[in-house]
């Protein structure tokens, strides 16, 4: 292996967290965030919440989940053409080895928006969704990263960069059942 792809992954990481951060992404720990943007520690979403995606779950929920604590959190607009985004960073060991999601929220018309745009290209070599997942939500697709999925008429994306082991694989089927059973 070359020394360059031993680096790789943490540097990709601590690049697209100073990204975050310089674009106003994340706020650093302890900083104040906009009304609505985060829930308080251990704090649970009403059920059928229709807000922004950081109001979607708890962080506790995401550490039953996914086992790691949320060390940033924060609103986001790398997906523009969902209503809301929330970018999060797990610690895994270090700032320098880190999970990453971002979760994208449409509360309304996201069944249409996903069967006029996803849908038709599930499985293209261009598409991003290249399956079907039956039985999670009304219809659901994934990628090697990415699972988006609709209940009644709301549409969530989650984009994950993982932890570079077994648990990528499935860590985005999990996490889309865990904020689907909070969505009406």
């Amino acid at each position: 292996m070359a020394p360059t792809t031993t680096y790789a992954r943490p540097l990709a990481a601590a690049a697209l967290t100073l990204i975050l951060i310089a674009c106003g992404g994340f706020s650093p720990p302890g900083a104040t965030n906009p009304p609505g943007a985060t829930n308080p520690p251990g704090a649970t979403s009403p059920p059928g919440a229709t807000g922004h995606a950081c109001d979607l779950v708890s962080d506790a929920e995401l550490k039953q989940v996914t086992g790691l604590d949320v060390g940033l959190k924060g609103p986001t607009g790398l997906l523009p053409l969902l209503d809301s985004q929330c970018d999060y960073e797990f610690a895994v060991d270090s700032v320098f080895n880190t999970a990453n999601m971002t979760l994208g929220y449409k509360p309304t018309g996201g069944r249409a928006f996903y069967e006029n745009y996803y849908e038709p290209s599930i499985g293209d070599d261009m598409s991003v969704l290249k399956e079907v997942v039956p039985g999670l939500g009304d219809k659901a697709a994934r990628g090697s990263s990415t699972v988006s999925a609709v209940k009644g008429d709301a549409l969530i994306d989650i984009q994950w960069i993982g932890l570079g082991d077994n648990r990528d694989e499935e860590m985005p089927i999990n996490l889309a059942q865990l904020v689907l059973s909070k969505l009406p």
